[in-house]
Formats: C-alpha cells, sequence, structure tokens
C-alpha cells in the first residue's frame, strides 16, 4: 500500500525536531517537511494553504471557527508555550513598574487577535482587574500584512484602537515613546525559552517577510523588560494557578481530515513520539547544571507534566482561551473548543 503525502512546516524546537529531522516517522505517511518561522507560516497558511500540515495560532483557529471560516482542524499536539504577560517590554519613561500599571496606557503588539495578546488580556482582566478597554491598543501590522484580515478579525466595538500605516514599525514607536509598553513581540524572546527551545531569529533587518524590522529590545537604551527575571515571574504564575499557556498547536487541512481520517491520529501519535525523545535530551542536557545545584530537576520535570499533549489534558486551558476570546469580544459566541479538532483526535 503507498504512503499518503503531506507536506508539514513548524518551527524547529526541542519537541518538533525529531519530526523535522526524520528521526520520528508517521505511519503511512510519507512526510515533507520545511522549517518556518511562525509569523510568515501562519500568513502563508492562512492566505494560501501552502502546507498540508503545521504550526498554527489557537487564537487564529478560533477566530476563523468563530467567524464560520472553514479549511483547518486541529490536532492535540501544543509544542509552543509561555507566559506571555512576563514578557512585555517597556519604555523606559513610561511611569511603568508593574502589570497593574498599564491601566490608561498605550500598548502595541502585532496582532490584537494572536493567542499571546489573549491570554496577556485574560491574566490582566482576571488576576488585575483591567479590562482591554481600560488601555489604547496599537496594532503593528498593517492589513496587508495582518494575519487576523484572512481570519475574519474586526477592532471590538468600544475599544480604543489603531492600526500602524504601511512602513511603521511598532517596535520603533515603543522605543520613541509613541506607546508605553508592548506585547509578543519576538524582539528579546529568544532569551526566554519560548517553544521550549525555538530557534531565535537571525539578527537579519529583514529576517521575516512579515516583520520585516527587528529591535532588540533588550539591549535598547530607550526600552526594558518589564520583568527582567521572567523565569521568576512564570514560576510564581505556575505556582498559583497550576497551568502552562498553549499559543501554536498543529492543525491539518481539513480536506485531509475528511478524504484520509486516520492521518490526524498518526500525526498527533509521531508528536506524542517526539516529546518524549525531546524530554528525555533535554534532562540529559540538564545533568551537568543538575550536579553542580544549578538546575531544579523537579521543577522541570513539574513543567513536563504541565506541557501534555491531547484534548482531555489540555481541556481547561481551551476552555479558558476560547471563553477569554469571547470576553474579549472577539466572538459573538464562545467557541466550543471540542469542534475546532479532527474528530479522530479529539477526544485523547
Amino acid at each position: 500500500m503507498s504512503k499518503v503525502t503531506i507536506s508539514l512546516a513548524y518551527a524547529r524546537n526541542a519537541w518538533t525536531a525529531p519530526i523535522l529531522d526524520g528521526e520520528v516517522e508517521v505511519e503511512g505517511v510519507d512526510l515533507v517537511t520545511s522549517v518556518v518561522p511562525p509569523n510568515d507560516l501562519f500568513y502563508r497558511q492562512l492566505r494560501h494553504q501552502e502546507f498540508h500540515a503545521s504550526e498554527f495560532s489557537i487564537g487564529q483557529l478560533i477566530s476563523m471557527n468563530a467567524n464560520g471560516l472553514r479549511g483547518w482542524k486541529g490536532i492535540p499536539a501544543f509544542p509552543s508555550r509561555g507566559y506571555f504577560h512576563t514578557r512585555i517590554y517597556i519604555n523606559r519613561h513610561s511611569g511603568i513598574e508593574s502589570l497593574a500599571d498599564l491601566k490608561g496606557k498605550r500598548i502595541g503588539l502585532p496582532e490584537y487577535q494572536q493567542t499571546a495578546a489573549l491570554w496577556t488580556r485574560g491574566v490582566l482582566e482576571h488576576d488585575y482587574g483591567i479590562k482591554p478597554t481600560d488601555m489604547h491598543w496599537v496594532m503593528g501590522r498593517p492589513l496587508s500584512r495582518s494575519h487576523g484580515v484572512h481570519a475574519g478579525f474586526t477592532p471590538p466595538e468600544g475599544l480604543s484602537f489603531e492600526h500602524l500605516s504601511e512602513g511603521e514599525n511598532i517596535a520603533a514607536w515603543l522605543v520613541e515613546g509613541k506607546i508605553d509598553a508592548i506585547v509578543a513581540y519576538s524582539g528579546g524572546l529568544q532569551r526566554s525559552g519560548l517553544a521550549l527551545g525555538q530557534e531565535p531569529p537571525k539578527r537579519t533587518a529583514a529576517r521575516s517577510e512579515i516583520d520585516p524590522a527587528w529591535y532588540d529590545l533588550d539591549e535598547h537604551p530607550a526600552t526594558r523588560a518589564l520583568h527582567p527575571d521572567h523565569a521568576s515571574a512564570g514560576y510564581a504564575y505556575f505556582q498559583k494557578h497550576g497551568v502552562f499557556h498553549m499559543n501554536h498547536l498543529l492543525v491539518l487541512q481539513e480536506e485531509i481530515t475528511e478524504k484520509y481520517p486516520w492521518v490526524a491520529r498518526n500525526l498527533y501519535d509521531a508528536f506524542v513520539e517526539a516529546r518524549a525523545i525531546g524530554i528525555q535530551r533535554m534532562e540529559r542536557a540538564l545533568e551537568p547544571s543538575r550536579a553542580l545545584g544549578a538546575v531544579d530537576i523537579d521543577k522541570f520535570r513539574a513543567g513536563t507534566e504541565a506541557m501534555q499533549y491531547g484534548y482531555n489534558a489540555n481541556e481547561n486551558l481551551l476552555e479558558t482561551i476560547t471563553q477569554y476570546h469571547h470576553e474579549q469580544g472577539l466572538s459573538a459566541a464562545k467557541v466550543e473548543p471540542r469542534s475546532m479538532f479532527a474528530e479522530t483526535v479529539s477526544a485523547l
């Protein structure tokens, strides 16, 4: 029996490398892999559906389902997670010293509806009592390069909101003091451990088709991280809430799920196997630091337990993020999260 050819695009990290490098095979599938940065990948998938399967934004998937746009089904593998409210950058003259100080400020971000922004606004509202309408939002990607245009995004009613124009740069606005803070900006995130060792962006003037200009906001004299010790801030949140926010997942073209229902399950099984290999290698790499007392291996293991795959293990988080999407005015009714996933993997 011949194999089904499936193209897969993903960012390389500790948990996806075994698949992207061909170490883990997908049963019954001839897998053609590409490594693509998430920002460009989502745009290409939303606009052209270039790959059969890929990394994808959970926020965009919720938006598409809320707006009746079909084309993709989720597979509950989540190799990319983070605490995005701990990775906010501020202008040094903004007067911001804590998350509570964001109220009334001008906040920049690449896309208003992106998952990292959903989680950040959810934390601000539920932990600090700051609603999205308490701030002014500046969306950095102009309409010509926006992911949201292809997922049915329109700014929620009553929101103080503006788009940047072509040729303007959201990080430059932070440096110049035109905004007070920036959420979900990739400049500096390579130091954060985002996406479990994701390869950092190249330091070039045009590293991305979607986000062509890049500032190192950790190093620029006009800006700084609101939480310089983001790891401690993230662990404090984990101790309080016991969850680790996911922002991307694996998706498969809906046409493939209908023609070959078994492909989604076999892809899922391969991602589970690759995750196990990645965890084993990460733990081995930590052994020298553990011997020196520099790493708490129990914290590492607790973290991996909080990053399980499968719908059932992540149902609480998926219910939360779809609720945030609705609360923040991005969907008229709450999307039922299980409906976003391929039927063959929605009960795992």
